[in-house]
């Protein structure tokens, strides 16, 4: 995500990656992906992959 944004984790539904090969996180009952800046990935898809109270089923 950008540095400006900030988003609850238990909304985070996937990582992707577009054409362009930007990464995007996708949020559920959202449209649209979010920009991942290259230096937050790492630890957006850490947490992504973590089970527990921060990921939905």
């Amino acid at each position: 995500m950008h540095r400006h944004a900030i988003i609850n984790l238990c909304h985070l539904k996937s990582l992707d990656r577009s054409q362009e090969g930007r990464l995007f996180a996708e949020l559920y009952g959202c449209p649209h992906g979010f920009p991942v800046s290259r230096r937050r990935a790492p630890e957006l898809r850490r947490r992504l992959d973590k089970p527990g109270p921060s990921n939905k089923p």
